[in-house]
């Protein structure tokens, strides 16, 4: 009798995941939203961020969609992070300069004097 009730209890739990798990699958899809301080046209979008927006819904099958808000129009340079904090927006891109304090770390990369010699060093 025993090994008919654990017969039948992992029946349940297999039946129970099946249904459940088929419900998950149904689900409507992540919206999250990109705050962007750069324009439509600029290479970074075109050529970073656009495809990296494509490749997160291509790899989540659909499940987790983007909507790109360009040119600050989310959010200042400077109030990015805390929009993000407040939950206006999912994602932003930040400035070190813009937020004078607020990520001390990250300031570090724009004292003068860090031995960076040219251009491509610095970027």
């Amino acid at each position: 009798m025993k090994k008919r009730g654990k017969g039948f209890f992992f029946l349940g739990v297999i039946l129970a995941l099946m249904i459940f798990g088929s419900s998950v699958a149904s689900a409507a899809p992540i919206e999250l939203s990109l705050s962007l301080i750069i324009p439509p046209k600029h290479l970074r979008y075109t050529n970073v961020l656009d495809p990296w927006v494509k490749m997160i819904e291509e790899r989540t099958g659909g499940n987790v969609k983007m909507t790109v808000y360009f040119s600050a129009s989310m959010a200042p340079p400077p109030e990015t992070f805390n929009s993000i904090v407040s939950g206006v927006a999912d994602i932003g891109e930040g400035i070190a300069y813009a937020t004078p304090g607020k990520f001390p770390l990250t300031e570090t990369v724009m004292l003068p004097e860090l031995g960076l010699q040219t251009s491509l060093s610095c970027s």
